[in-house]
């Protein structure tokens, strides 16, 4: 059976138990990824990684065909470079969107080197990757 708990929201900042945060395993400045149903008015909260993790957003538009997500994946494992969180779709039959949320923490790679090596992999039309500092990662909810 699932744990249910209430949380509050003060000034715009969303307050959990500890209990819940205990169970969750989220420490001190980890980092949650949130995937809201804003029909439903639900979301899920994903703990993804620790207070050292250095979080960058991957989202590329790919070719959609087989084997495109296998060059991505060995680029990204060739160069130590941890998937927290993925997620995508094909948006036609040629064209496929990619998100991913990487730790590149333990990776000598530059953000500017992974960029390239992912283009050399001939199945990327584009890449975007922004890193996320606690700062970034989190907006209240006057900013939105």
């Amino acid at each position: 059976m699932n744990h249910y708990a209430i949380g509050k929201v003060i000034d715009n900042t969303l307050f959990l138990p500890k209990d819940v945060l205990s169970m969750m395993g989220i420490k001190k400045d980890a980092y949650v990824l949130i995937e809201v149903d804003r029909h439903d008015k639900e979301a899920v909260v994903t703990r993804i990684g620790s207070a050292d993790t250095e979080l960058v957003e991957m989202n590329l538009i790919l070719k959609n065909m087989p084997g495109t997500n296998a060059k991505i994946d060995t680029v990204l494992g060739d160069g130590n470079i941890n998937i927290l969180f993925g997620e995508g779709e094909a948006i036609d039959d040629d064209t496929y969107i990619s998100i991913k949320m990487l730790d590149i923490k333990k990776s000598d790679m530059t953000i500017s080197e992974l960029c390239t090596k992912l283009r050399e992999t001939g199945a990327v039309y584009e890449v975007e990757l922004k890193p996320l500092d606690k700062a970034s990662a989190c907006h209240h909810v006057e900013d939105f």
